[in-house]
C-alpha cells in the first residue's frame, strides 16, 4: 500500500516539474522577444505611417518566430500554431504592403493567440 502512495507522489512531482519547466524554458526563450509590446508598437508605426520601422520591427519578430517556433509546438496544437504563424506572416506582408488593415487586425489576432499560449490553462 504505501508503494503505490510513493509512486503517485513521485507520478505527481514529475508532472509538476515538468509543467514548471516548461514554462520557464519558454519564458527563459521568448522572454527577449516582448511578442505583444511589438505588436502594438507595429501598430503604431503603421497608424503614423512610418512604414520602415514597422516593416523593420515585424522582420524583426517574424525571424524570432523562425528561430524559436519549436518551443511553442511542443504545448499547443497545430491549428494555434498555424493561425499565429500566418498572423505573423501577413504582418509583414502588410507593413511591405502598407496595408493598415492587414497590419492591424492580424497584429490584433496575433496579440490574442500570444496572450493565449502564455496562459497556464488556455482557452479553446
Amino acid at each position: 500500500m504505501m508503494k503505490n502512495k510513493t509512486i503517485d507522489i513521485l507520478l505527481v512531482g514529475i508532472v509538476i516539474v515538468i509543467f514548471v519547466g516548461y514554462f520557464w524554458i519558454k519564458q527563459s526563450v521568448w522572454g527577449d522577444v516582448h511578442m505583444v509590446e511589438n505588436l502594438n508598437r507595429i501598430e503604431e508605426y503603421a497608424r503614423n505611417d512610418q512604414w520602415e520601422e514597422a516593416e523593420k520591427l515585424a522582420k524583426h519578430i517574424h525571424s524570432e518566430w523562425e528561430k524559436k517556433k519549436l518551443v511553442i509546438l511542443v504545448n499547443f496544437g497545430e491549428a494555434e500554431f498555424s493561425l499565429l504563424e500566418e498572423s505573423l506572416s501577413f504582418v509583414l506582408a502588410g507593413t511591405e504592403a502598407k496595408d493598415h488593415v492587414e497590419v492591424y487586425g492580424r497584429a490584433k489576432m496575433a496579440e490574442d493567440i500570444w496572450t493565449n499560449f502564455n496562459r497556464v490553462v488556455p482557452e479553446p
